[in-house]
């Protein structure tokens, strides 16, 4: 499977409180090769999403299938819509604001995807069987982050809130030069990662292996939350999505980050 994260491309200004630029970490002093903790380089907590790729060869054991019960199953994933590693940085400005910085691994691709980022309050994952059932509801303000690609290119990102009953924007910024989309204290951008992905042996569903490329995309995210919401919400599940494929993850630590943004 692929063993490193991607690297944060961009940065976030943080307004509350008086302007700051907030730079990302250097990745490679967070993150050790197999994913696991490093050092956290001043951040409140650093957490690394493993999931294998597809490339539309491989067995993937985290497709997605919408429908009126999502699940989540076995299966192949087209290039466009692949999904690899990725992680989760938190740390907190000047003035003790949360701010969450997401991303992950893809390939470059001319078709037309998106990907989701969608934080919940309460705990999101899979129940037993094949496929699996995902469990777990929305709550006023989770959030959602929609990365639209057009063409291979970001044509767009919107930052959205769950007021109940659905979500609502609260900001929708076009990309600069196909690139990033950023403002004040939101941020979404593409880039190449800054190096290979490790990848183990895959195998097709008929248990032949067969070789898949190394992811050699990335987009991921950035926004403060305090500002974005008007408080530091506490997460505990993240998902991942595209049209076809998914990562969720329930974290140990997201619970107590908002906490520890006011210290």
């Amino acid at each position: 499977m692929n063993k490193f994260v991607v690297i944060l491309c961009c940065l976030v200004v943080a307004v509350a409180g008086g302007a700051a630029s907030v730079h990302a970490a250097d990745w490679s002093a967070v993150f050790n090769p197999d994913g696991t903790v490093r050092d956290l380089q001043g951040g409140i907590d650093a957490v690394f999403l493993e999931d294998k790729v597809s490339d539309n060869l491989g067995l993937d054991m985290s497709v997605r299938f919408p429908a009126f019960k999502p699940t989540v199953a076995n299966g192949a994933v087209m290039r466009e819509h692949d999904l690899g590693n990725g992680y989760v940085f938190a740390k907190k400005d000047d003035s003790g604001n949360l701010q969450i910085y997401t991303g992950v691994e893809r390939f470059n691709s001319t078709a037309d995807t998106y990907v989701e980022f969608e934080f919940y309050q309460d705990p999101v994952g899979v129940k037993t069987g094949v496929p699996w059932p995902i469990y777990g509801d929305r709550r006023a303000n989770d959030v959602l982050v929609r990365v639209d690609f057009v063409g291979g290119q970001i044509s767009s990102a919107a930052f959205k809130r769950w007021d109940g009953s659905a979500y609502q924007t609260i900001v929708t910024v076009a990309a600069d030069g196909g690139n990033e989309c950023r403002g004040a204290n939101y941020q979404a951008c593409a880039g190449s990662p800054p190096m290979p992905p490790l990848l183990d042996e895959t195998w097709d569903a008929a248990g032949v292996p067969v070789t898949i490329a190394q992811p050699d995309a990335f987009v991921e995210i950035g926004f403060n939350v305090s500002v974005l919401l008007g408080s530091n919400v506490e997460f505990s599940s993240l998902q991942v999505k595209t049209p076809q494929d998914i990562i969720l993850d329930g974290f140990r630590h997201l619970g107590w980050w908002a906490s520890r943004a006011k210290l």
